[in-house]
């Protein structure tokens, strides 16, 4: 026998759900199928009938129907079209999508549509967008998106959250390294590479500030020396400080041989 005993109940849930099985059953077949589960669970049907303030011979003549046509028990014999329970009842609730990707793209299916979304799997900003949108309307699973960004559950509800309080702009890489890589195109870097290398034979301290002072000069390249810097040391440009002179030292000595 099943033992409910040990179920905890919250009258919150109960009376939202109650609410909403009334609006689709009524309420006299809402008090049948709860007074059908008590008298399957052992209650007393003097007992039930009390509890759902229904005449106990209502219920008992209820039950006996119930054991000879099944589910047609609940319709109302008092209306010349009543409801049919013969097929389940639909509960209406948030269409359920699953997330893939396919051909470089990101494909959102949605149960009640033919016609998939898709996204660019190059346009990070905008999957991110979409996806934790889903999320927060319930319509795919933390699993799923976390499996498709690369983040775990919990950065995945973390940027849901940050999505909910500060818009789009709030999904934002704001890591400085990644924000000059964007802003600091291959040409740029190859023109401060070479002024790194005319400081540092000109015997002058190839300092960030002196670096994007004379790129601005010689180039009008507007860099800042913050940027500067970070650049210099991500390309390594210190580690050959003291080489470089000497590799060319070296050079200049042995050409002046021959």
């Amino acid at each position: 026998m099943i033992n409910c005993h040990d179920l905890q109940f919250s009258s919150q849930h109960s009376k939202k759900r109650m609410e909403y099985a009334k609006s689709i059953l009524g309420v006299r077949t809402l008090k049948l199928i709860i007074g059908l589960a008590l008298y399957f669970l052992g209650a007393k049907r003097s007992a039930i009938a009390i509890k759902l303030d229904v005449p106990v011979d209502t219920l008992k003549s209820f039950f006996k129907r119930f054991y000879k046509i099944g589910l047609s028990a609940l319709e109302d014999q008092r209306h010349k079209s009543p409801p049919q329970f013969s097929s389940p009842l639909k509960m209406h609730g948030p269409d359920k999508a699953d997330v893939k990707i396919d051909n470089n793209e990101v494909v959102i299916n949605f149960s009640s549509s033919s016609q998939p979304l898709k996204i660019n799997n190059q346009n990070k900003l905008q999957i991110k967008t979409v996806l934790l949108t889903c999320l927060d309307n319930n319509l795919l699973k933390n699993s799923q998106i976390g499996k498709i960004l690369g983040y775990s559950a919990r950065h995945t509800l973390k940027l849901s959250a940050d999505l909910k309080k500060g818009d789009v702009y709030s999904l934002i890489d704001k890591r400085q390294g990644q924000k000059q890589d964007y802003l600091v195109t291959p040409e740029v870097k190859a023109e401060l590479i070479q002024q790194f290398v005319v400081d540092l034979l000109s015997k002058e301290e190839p300092t960030g500030k002196q670096i994007a002072d004379a790129l601005k000069k010689r180039c009008e390249i507007n860099m800042s020396d913050r940027t500067a810097r970070y650049h210099i040391s991500k390309l390594g440009l210190p580690r050959i400080k003291k080489s470089l002179p000497k590799i060319l030292s070296e050079l200049k000595k042995n050409s002046h041989c021959y």
